[in-house]
């Protein structure tokens, strides 16, 4: 992991992907939901990616699941 944060720091570019394709799916969120619940929904992914890439594994199974329920229930209408 600190080969792959120490490389990105000599070359950001290979992120410029990574950074469309974020946009894309923000983009794509907001026609459907208020532009600040498609910003928790992603950003909220996002750190579970994140976690799980460095192996923190402090969310158990049953929190991850409680956690989308949580975030499917702000995306349905009301």
């Amino acid at each position: 992991m600190g080969g792959l944060i120490a490389g990105l720091a000599y070359y950001p570019h290979i992120l410029e992907p990574l950074h469309e394709q974020l946009k894309l799916w923000q983009q794509q969120s907001e026609a459907e939901l208020d532009s600040a619940t498609a910003a928790i929904v992603r950003l909220t992914a996002h750190a579970l990616w994140t976690n799980e890439l460095l192996l923190t594994n402090d969310i158990t199974a049953d929190l991850l699941r409680r956690i989308v329920a949580q975030l499917e229930a702000m995306t349905r209408p009301r």
